[in-house]
C-alpha cells in the first residue's frame, strides 16, 4: 500500500475515534489492527469501520462490571500505561489514542 493511503486510512480511524469520544462518550479500550475493518474501495478511499466494543467504556462511568472486576482486558501489546495497571479512573480517549 502507498504511504498517503495508510495515513488516509489512519487519519479516517483517528476520525472515528473523535467522533466516538466526542459524540458518544465512549472509549474503545481495544484498538488494534484486527478491530479495524476495511471495505472495498468507494471512489478512491476504503471505507473504515472500528468494531468490537466487547469491553468498551463510557466515559465518567466507573461501575461497569468490566471495571469492577479489576481485571486487566485488552489486548497488551497495544494498551496503554493505565490499562495495564488497572488505573480505571484514569482512562480517557488518550487511552485509545495510545493503540493508534
Amino acid at each position: 500500500m502507498q504511504p498517503a493511503a495508510l495515513a488516509a486510512m489512519a487519519a479516517d480511524v483517528l476520525n472515528a475515534l473523535s467522533f466516538l469520544h466526542d459524540e458518544l462518550k465512549v472509549i474503545h479500550r481495544d484498538i488494534k489492527r484486527p478491530n479495524i475493518l476495511v471495505s472495498a474501495p468507494d471512489d478512491l478511499r476504503p471505507g473504515i469501520k472500528v468494531t468490537d466494543f466487547g469491553i468498551a467504556q463510557i466515559l465518567g462511568e466507573q461501575n461497569t462490571p468490566a471495571l469492577l472486576a479489576d481485571n486487566i482486558l485488552g489486548s497488551p501489546a497495544y494498551m496503554a500505561p493505565e490499562q495495564l495497571e488497572v488505573r480505571t479512573r484514569d482512562f480517557g480517549p488518550w487511552t485509545d489514542l495510545y493503540a493508534v
